[in-house]
């Protein structure tokens, strides 16, 4: 559950926080879904949130937790 709650609150955060462009947000958005799409391959993913997508690895291995739900969360924040 820990895992997704930081996932979710850096996403948000991403979306909406902070003085960055829209441009910027949607970049960085873009970057989080790579991230996420690369743990879910069994990639490492980038450094810039590596604690986050290390624990939703963990998450993912040890309860089968799925893409999908995650993936349409990044898209709504778009």
């Amino acid at each position: 559950m820990v895992a997704l709650y930081h996932y979710a609150r850096c996403a948000d955060d991403m979306a909406d926080e902070g003085d960055a462009p829209a441009s910027q947000r949607l970049a960085d958005l873009e970057a989080y879904g790579q991230d996420l799409a690369a743990v879910f391959r069994g990639e490492r993913p980038s450094p810039r949130w590596r604690s986050i997508f290390d624990a939703i690895d963990q998450a993912r291995q040890r309860h089968g937790l799925p893409l999908q739900p995650l993936a349409d969360l990044l898209e709504a924040f778009r």
